[in-house]
């Protein structure tokens, strides 16, 4: 404590001391002293504040194997540390434009040091232990003598202790007495003169009844005193919950906190159940359960599922708290890679049927590619992005709109896409070589099919017919393509539709998941606690000499939430300790963020004589 006084008091004086000679700029030294005090602060906070749930476990299973009664005496010292002082030299000198961000850094220190919720959920747990070991706790409380402060910057203050936390409610629950005063021997005296023969009753409220209730004991054997708290409030059930899900090698893992635990005769232990549910389009859903029986509060549970093909899957993971009835219900979408490539570069062979599609679609897409051709029409460009709105302080949708001249042109031996911006939402403009203002585009659709099926690029995928659906009255067989190795080239995952007849490409799904920009949506889907669904789709209803062309693209970013639901129902327990029942009913929010359309109308072609050399899509 000594070093935590000495680190504490050289961080503010240094603060204040560059505050005052005005060589650095003030924000800079308040950041450096953010983290030079909190740090110090919130290490002592974990070394000496917070209360070790595995210590005290072991202290209440030691005392229950004890076959008689027995009283704790518990001594301590009330928590107070040296924290900034309101009418110090410090605040009164600060500069106005960092004094606001200080008063409320010392504001969150400060409540962050006087509230005690790190060990409140063990306690549950760890309450009808200490209650059976027949033991009596007293908690002595004294305040700390001759601690002198020599800083003008700092000052006393109380602050919360989970050791103190926990004693006193164990004191409470075991009938013990909380004493706070430095005249020990006269605590010890009023401990000392109770009765020490007693026996622990509990009951359990009758249906409905989770309110708070008022309590009157009478006692009709003449030397009998009851000791009881004269209201009852049902101790808390927390809502289970799913913290993590990761996918890795055909093994979910699972973090999972918050669920109830009890003492039987193998000592402290959940019990939960665990199912997943893994879906895919135009397959039977695989299902896998499996019964647990944790004995620490946060566990990290591994399931390997065994999917039967490649391809792109949801897993529903349901994990239902035995002893109380909570469940708690998540989903992940994954993906499952085709088997690796023979080193020859050559992929297993495919069914006959779809070897010959493969082989209409590698010739319609040399058409394509080798067709000399310019074409014009009108770009409609749609943007919708939810945005919060700094006046209403609300989300809304914010929505904006283009219309360009595009043009597929041969220039120096390739083939280019132009722009030119004609409409800017109701403002017309004339400006050339205008580039997309969205916040993602989509190039050289025309081409992704010879990206996806054209005869030099099936090495690079694994192919897989998943049914077939008429488009645009056309019979279609629809394909799944998947990269055989993403390091060695191949876009996302995507399914076609491929016309039976003519090979050619009416339309293309993909996952754009790993193109530029994704990982950073990933990584706000993470600190959102959210499922990141990214889709782009690609329609080719525009048909000329054979060939197809760019009708619309969408691309969609959207969010999945799950949101709890928490009523209280009443639940039959072998134990003799009573607990309220909520039970967390999830229910599946879907929110999209983002939404870009591209349609494409009022096409002319020009020929042209020359063969051009296709850039490929970027």
């Amino acid at each position: 404590k000594a070093r935590l006084v000495s680190e504490l008091a050289g961080s503010a004086g240094d603060f204040y001391d560059g505050l005052v000679n005005g060589l650095i700029d003030p924000r800079m030294l308040l950041d450096d002293f953010k983290v030079r005090y909190r740090g110090a602060l919130d290490e002592y906070r974990l070394a000496r504040l917070k209360a070790h749930p595995r210590w005290l476990e072991r202290l209440a299973g030691s005392l229950k194997a004890v076959e008689a009664e027995k009283w704790v005496l518990v001594f301590l010292q009330n928590e107070r540390l040296p924290l900034l002082r309101r009418d110090g030299r410090l605040m009164s000198g600060a500069p106005a434009r960092i004094k606001s961000d200080l008063e409320r850094f010392m504001e969150e220190s400060e409540r962050q040091l006087r509230l005690g919720s790190d060990v409140i959920g063990y306690f549950r747990d760890l309450r009808p232990l200490f209650i059976g070991a027949n033991a009596t706790y007293h908690l002595f409380l004294s305040d700390a003598a001759g601690e002198i402060l020599p800083d003008e910057h700092l000052g006393w203050q109380p602050v919360f202790s989970s050791w103190e936390g926990a004693f006193r409610q164990i004191s409470v629950d075991t009938g013990g007495r909380v004493a706070n005063t430095t005249r020990l021997a006269a605590a010890l005296d009023a401990a000392a003169s109770s009765e020490d023969v007693y026996y622990v009753l509990t009951y359990q409220p009758a249906e409905g009844q989770d309110r708070k209730r008022d309590i009157k004991i009478e006692m009709k054997r003449p030397g009998l005193r009851a000791v009881y708290s004269r209201k009852l409030t049902l101790g808390e059930i927390f809502p289970l919950k799913i913290s993590a899900m990761e996918w890795q090698d055909g093994v979910l893992k699972i973090g999972l906190g918050d669920y109830q635990r009890l003492y039987g005769d193998e000592g402290l232990r959940g019990r939960l159940g665990i199912s997943i549910r893994a879906e895919a389009k135009g397959r039977e859903a695989l299902v896998s359960t499996r019964e647990i029986f944790p004995r620490d509060p946060l566990i990290s549970v591994e399931m390997g599922l065994d999917l039967p093909a490649p391809g792109r899957y949801r897993l529903e993971v349901e994990v239902h708290d035995l002893w109380t009835g909570n469940k708690a219900r998540a989903a992940k979408s994954i993906e499952i890679s085709p088997p690796p490539a023979a080193e020859d570069g050559a992929g297993p062979e495919e069914a006959p049927e779809l070897a010959a599609l493969l082989d209409r679609a590698a010739e319609y897409c040399r058409k394509l590619k080798e067709g000399a051709f310019r074409f014009y029409c009108l770009e409609k460009v749609q943007e919708k992005v939810l945005q919060e709105n700094p006046l209403q302080r609300v989300v809304q949708p914010l929505k904006r709109s283009w219309h360009y001249d595009y043009q597929i042109v041969g220039a120096g031996g390739q083939i280019k896409e132009q722009r030119r911006l004609v409409l800017d939402g109701t403002r017309k403009v004339d400006k050339a070589n205008a580039s997309l203002e969205t916040r993602f585009a989509a190039h050289y659709s025309v081409f992704l099919p010879v990206t996806l099926l054209a005869v030099e690029n099936r090495p690079l995928y694994h192919y897989r017919l998943a049914g077939s659906e008429t488009l645009g009255k056309r019979a279609c067989a629809v394909v799944e393509a998947a990269p055989r190795d993403p390091e060695r080239g191949g876009i996302s995952h995507g399914r076609i539709w491929i016309d039976e007849e003519d090979g050619s490409v009416l339309k293309v799904e993909m996952n754009p998941r790993g193109v530029a920009g994704s990982q950073a949506l990933e990584e706000e889907a993470r600190r959102m606690s959210a499922e990141l669904i990214l889709e782009a789709t690609h329609w080719y209803l525009v048909a000329h000499e054979g060939l197809r062309f760019p009708s619309k693209i969408e691309f969609v970013e959207t969010y999945r939430f799950d949101k709890g639901r928490q009523t209280r129902v009443r639940r039959d327990f072998d134990q003799n300790v009573a607990f309220p029942q909520p039970l967390l009913e999830t229910t599946v929010r879907t929110v999209e963020f983002y939404r870009l359309s591209q349609e494409y109308e009022g096409y002319r072609f020009f020929a042209v004589q020359s063969r051009e050399e296709i850039q490929p899509p970027q």
